[in-house]
């Protein structure tokens, strides 16, 4: 393009290139203030009035994961809910539609992805006597990376099923609250264990009865659920951020595409701004 439509068409790119920057930004530093948080309020806890707690000011005791406060417990991954594997699906069963099959690839550290596209079909599913995922379940992968990494089931549009390599774990609600045990699982703390625990030859697994036995510190259910809340906003809003920052990629790839290709033309944007400086 003529230079003045050249520079009028970077400057507008630049202007979406520094939204999409800052917002880059504000995710980061969401990240940083999380990840200060969960220190803090997965090893030390959050007690009635809101406040952290120290040794300075509260009780804590040596455990096997360490020094935790007096209220708090460490406990058996099997002790807090019930563990079983997803289905063995063979690829001959794969359909375009269905039952969603969710694999290993699908399964984030705290959300669910959508990286694969397999379905089996209904009848499938009923000759094969599948294991259906329900709403509020936890997904746990035993294969990296990380091992251990786990999600929440979300409220799907599909009926839904799992694969063998990922552990499936119902919670015992009234003990456990599922959205602060995803917070623990998705710790350095709980990798750390399913990795020393992990084996295979070509790629490092770790097995359900291991799974099992893994520790998690539990703090009382009701200290839990004021834990999961906190951790939990900082989500909402980290999500938010990075849905923004799509839609603004989108935005940039329909300008880029409209822009660069003379669909669209900025040369009554030139002639304005010549005007006004005329």
């Amino acid at each position: 393009p003529p230079l003045p439509e050249q520079r009028k068409i970077a400057q507008i790119l630049e202007t979406v290139d520094k939204a999409i920057e800052k917002t880059e930004k504000i995710i980061e530093k969401y990240k940083r203030i999380k990840q200060g948080l969960m220190q803090d309020l997965l090893t030390k806890g959050i007690d009635e009035k809101g406040n952290i707690r120290s040794e300075k000011t509260h009780k804590f005791k040596d455990s096997p994961l360490g020094r935790i406060p007096e209220e708090w417990e460490v406990v058996r991954l099997g002790e807090i809910g019930e563990i079983i594997d997803g289905d063995w699906i063979l690829e001959k069963y794969y359909t375009e539609s269905g039952v969603r099959l969710i694999q290993v690839g699908d399964i984030g550290i705290g959300k669910l992805l959508n990286k694969s596209n397999h379905y089996i079909s209904e009848k499938s599913a009923r000759h094969l006597k599948v294991k259906f995922l329900k709403e509020g379940q936890i997904l746990i992968s035993r294969l990296p990376d990380p091992i251990g990494r786990s999600c929440l089931v979300p409220k799907l549009p599909y009926p839904a099923i799992t694969a063998v390599d990922v552990s499936i774990l119902t919670v015992y609600e009234d003990i456990s609250e599922k959205t602060f045990i995803v917070q623990i699982l998705n710790t350095d703390l709980f990798f750390g264990q399913c990795s020393n625990l992990a084996s295979g030859t070509t790629r490092s697994r770790i097995s359900r009865s291991n799974l099992k036995n893994l520790l998690i510190p539990l703090p009382p259910l009701s200290e839990q659920k004021r834990i999961a809340e906190i951790l939990s906003q900082i989500d909402q809003a980290i999500e938010k951020e990075e849905k923004y920052k799509e839609k603004l990629e989108r935005l940039k790839k329909g300008l880029m595409e409209d822009l660069l290709t003379g669909k669209v033309r900025v040369n009554k944007l030139v002639e304005e701004e010549n005007h006004e400086l005329a």
